[in-house]
């Protein structure tokens, strides 16, 4: 059925009219609601807050959307603690939060709380607070550089040193005044602020946590009584034979009263009192004092009854000159010397010095001018025994003191020769075939002094001289007539193997020390490293000389700088090759070769090929049997290898310094240099290296001192 047209509007209308409640309540509505802003803030704790115990956490979160459903707590990232809550549109939150129950110690953390809503929205605030679980008490230490006070003006400082990084405030009731300085505290305290005796200062810190800790140290407060001779002086010497006048003044440092000061001369029963007002100047005279030391000394009596002694001053009557006698010049080829001899004494002591030379061997002539010169000229002869012993008495004229000094000038210090330093390639040349690991690479090195060298390896009677000399300045001791030990200083060690031991060529009976016959001139045999550098020493010892060794551990030379040393000592290794090559750079000084017949002893039958074999002698010969290298000195090569200072080290040329070299710092071995009587003719080369135990000797072991020319 056809719908007309007016039936058709009529429907339509009453479809809008149906619809019409519909579209006023979307029209009502508006569009879907939708979250609202967010905020949250946190009132407290403060940002930079410090805190020891528990806290609040509190603040206001709010919601303009669906409400806040939950609010969370973080420590440092961590979560901490969570409220769930009801729909809201605000929220006040509080936190307690238990330190003890947060995994920290002590430092800065982030507290952060954060809000979460019904659509799960989040906004966060945030603030750093310093939080410290802690219940250690501070660490305190006192300490100070004055722990006695001797004056009321004296000053002290004690320096407070805390171990605490929350340090809040300090409790100190001492003395003086308390002051921050960059690490802690310091305490400045005078004398005057002190009671006498011990005083026990004490200071307390505390840290922001109330934990509390603290430290002494005890101050003594000894109050000086100083006694000040005006005349005469401390130390002075006098040599007047009547009366003496002292005067003296007195100064107490101390806070109690002086009722009166006593001045006391030696011993003295009866003491001199005097002014009884400060200085406490005294006047006393002393009649013809005994010679020698004498103190003076001061009693203040206090007026509580209690008294203070002065430490003593002490002068000398009638005192002696103190002598000195040196060799200050050496004449090699006439073996004469020039010695001088000096007096020390006192401004007071009129000089008059005469000068009274004498020497051990009748045998041996002397020259001075006259008794008031101070220099003789010695000249050694050889009916001295290879040294003598040179004294002189110095005699004062006016105190009528005298004093006596000694020299012992041995054959050896006429036996040097003087070598500039200079560079030079040490050790084996790339292309010797000869040449051993020990010995590579060759390398170049400076010596920057000039040094003494020994012409000679040092002869049996040289030793036998010096070792008794040594003897009878108890330097050293023999046991059971078979060896020598040393006895500088405490040491022990042994230095000589005697009567055959070892091929020794020296024996010991009824007091001396007796070289076989015919040996007298040949390399001393049977001597240890320890044995050689006494040597050295005593030789030092004789030309007034500072010893250049130590006598205990490892006997190290002049503190581990024997390039620096005054005295006597063993060649280092560079100094020992760089005398033996003489300017030479072939195998040896000689050249490529060596001869066994003139220019070296050792096993010639035995040289380096193509050279030709020689002769073997089978022992040691005379010291400058043969002809000496380029630099006058002899034996350089062959006849008994030679100790050197340093230590043994295989490997030591791949690590040399280049300039002064000194060796290893330590090792088992000492070097050996030159060869010996028996070596083949490898072994003779100028770069050629041996080592052996320090303690060892033998028949083929020498040495020859050096000293740097200063």
């Amino acid at each position: 059925m056809r719908m007309s047209c007016t039936g058709l509007l009529f429907a339509r209308i009453i479809s809008i009219l149906l619809m019409l409640p519909v579209l006023m309540a979307c029209m009502c509505c508006g569009p879907p609601e939708d979250s609202g802003p967010m905020f949250i803030h946190i009132d407290s704790p403060n940002m930079d807050d410090f805190y020891c115990g528990p806290f609040t956490v509190e603040g206001e979160a709010v919601d303009e959307g669906p409400g806040i459903e939950e609010l969370i707590l973080y420590v440092d990232g961590v979560e901490f603690d969570n409220i769930e809550l009801n729909e809201a549109y605000s929220y006040s939150f509080e936190f307690d939060v238990y330190i003890s129950s947060l995994p920290i110690e002590c430092g800065v953390f982030e507290i952060e709380v954060v809000a979460i809503d019904g659509d799960r929205d989040e906004e966060s605030a945030s603030v750093d607070v310093t939080i410290c679980n802690d219940d250690v008490d501070p660490i305190v230490v006192l300490s100070t550089d004055t722990e006695v006070i001797t004056s009321i003006y004296q000053p002290a400082t004690i320096t407070v040193d805390i171990t605490e990084d929350n340090l809040d405030t300090y409790s100190y009731e001492g003395p003086g005044h308390v002051s921050e300085v960059e690490d802690g505290y310091e305490i400045s305290i005078i004398g005057e602020q002190l009671e006498e005796g011990e005083n026990i200062i004490s200071f307390m810190a505390i840290d922001k946590c109330g934990n509390e800790g603290s430290g002494e140290i005890t101050l003594t407060f000894e109050p000086e009584l100083v006694l000040v001779m005006t005349s005469p002086e401390e130390g002075e010497c006098l040599c007047d034979f009547w009366d003496y006048y002292f005067e003296a003044e007195i100064e107490y440092r101390g806070n109690r009263l002086v009722q009166r000061v006593c001045f006391y001369f030696d011993e003295a029963d009866e003491p001199v009192c005097c002014d009884m007002v400060p200085p406490y100047t005294c006047e006393f005279v002393v009649s013809n004092p005994e010679p020698g030391g004498h103190c003076t000394y001061a009693v203040a009596e206090m007026l509580d009854g209690s008294e203070v002694t002065s430490t003593p001053v002490c002068w000398v009557h009638s005192c002696p000159p103190t002598a000195d006698l040196k060799i200050v010049e050496i004449d090699q080829m006439s073996k004469s010397a020039i010695l001088d001899a000096s007096a020390s004494y006192d401004d007071n002591t009129e000089p008059g010095l005469t000068f009274e030379f004498s020497v051990s061997d009748p045998c041996i002539e002397i020259t001075q001018d006259s008794p008031s010169d101070p220099n003789v000229e010695v000249m050694l002869a050889e009916c001295a025994g290879g040294g003598v012993t040179v004294s002189v008495t110095v005699r004062d004229g006016w105190c009528d003191g005298q004093d006596t000094a000694t020299v012992y000038l041995s054959e050896a210090v006429f036996g040097f020769v003087s070598i500039q330093g200079g560079a030079f390639m040490m050790g084996a040349a790339d292309d010797d075939t000869y040449g051993d690991y020990d010995e590579l690479p060759q390398h170049e090195v400076t010596l920057t002094n000039a040094i003494d060298v020994m012409a000679t390896e040092v002869t049996n009677k040289q030793y036998a001289g010096m070792v008794q000399w040594a003897l009878e300045n108890g330097h050293v001791v023999v046991i059971d007539q078979s060896y020598v030990l040393g006895a500088l200083d405490g040491s022990n060690r042994i230095l000589l193997h005697l009567g055959g031991s070892l091929e020794s060529e020296i024996s010991f009976h009824n007091g001396e020390f007796i070289v076989d016959e015919g040996r007298e001139n040949h390399p001393v045999k049977a001597v240890t490293w320890f044995g050689s550098a006494r040597y050295c020493d005593w030789l030092s010892m004789q030309f007034g000389l500072p010893r250049a060794y130590e006598h205990s551990g490892d006997w190290s030379c002049n503190g581990g700088s024997p390039y620096t040393a005054s005295g006597f000592r063993l060649p280092t290794e560079p100094e020992w090759e760089y005398a033996c090559r003489a300017g030479t750079e072939t195998r040896y000084n000689t050249g490529g070769c060596l001869d066994s017949s003139t220019e070296a002893n050792f096993y010639g039958q035995y040289p380096i090929p193509p050279c030709p074999p020689g002769s073997f002698g089978d022992w040691s010969v005379p010291v400058a049997s043969y002809l000496a290298n380029p630099w006058s000195l002899f034996d350089m090569h062959g006849n008994s290898w030679e100790w050197g200072n340093d230590w043994y080290g295989d490997d030591y040329y791949q690590q040399s310094e280049a300039i002064n070299p000194i060796g290893p710092d330590s090792g088992e071995f000492r070097i050996l240099r030159g060869g010996g009587w028996n070596s083949p003719g490898d072994n003779c080369r100028s770069a050629s290296r041996s080592f052996y135990d320090p303690v060892g000797a033998g028949s083929d072991i020498v040495f020859r001192p050096v000293r740097t020319i200063h």
